[in-house]
């Protein structure tokens, strides 16, 4: 349990610090753009807010692997599912044609979502195993500490994503 504690704290950070990198690269071509007066197409926007919208699951399972919760697998899952039509589906077909993305840097990505996967696989072990624990049986306090700590933080993405004009 205690790797599986280490790559939740890993995947919480990591998730949070991905979406904040996200966010901020979505500031500055929406600004570019807006100096240009050019209007950015679909998929490079829809790119930003679906990779956006991963990192904060892939927190989101590192934050419910900490309290022990079985919504933790479940929230790992669909992470793995979201990057994997991604990988597979969305990216060669919708979103490269606009930017291919480097060799190394494709390869590295997926890495770390095999890297990911594996992270799924220990928490499907530690399911089955009775080491999560069900919603219920979590205190109260931690509940609303956690849910608390969600609510902002996604608050805060989705009022950076907002669009706006600028000027």
């Amino acid at each position: 349990m205690l790797l599986l504690y280490i790559a939740a704290v890993f995947y919480l950070v990591t998730g949070l610090y991905a979406a904040r990198l996200l966010m901020r690269y979505e500031f500055m071509d929406v600004a570019l753009d807006a100096v240009e007066g050019k209007q950015r197409p679909f998929w490079p926007r829809y790119q930003t807010a679906y990779l956006t919208a991963g990192a904060l699951v892939i927190a989101l399972s590192g934050l419910l692997t900490l309290f022990r919760t079985d919504l933790a697998l479940y929230a790992a899952l669909v992470a793995v599912a979201q990057q994997a039509v991604y990988f597979y589906y969305l990216a060669p077909r919708h979103m490269d044609p606009y930017d291919p993305p480097e060799a190394k840097g494709r390869r590295s990505s997926q890495n770390a979502y095999l890297g990911f996967c594996v992270f799924t696989l220990g928490l499907a072990w530690a399911f089955w195993a009775h080491h999560l624990r069900p919603l219920a049986l979590l205190p109260r306090l931690d509940l609303a500490m956690a849910g608390g700590c969600v609510l902002v933080w996604m608050g805060y993405v989705a009022w950076l994503l907002w669009p706006r004009r600028l000027g």
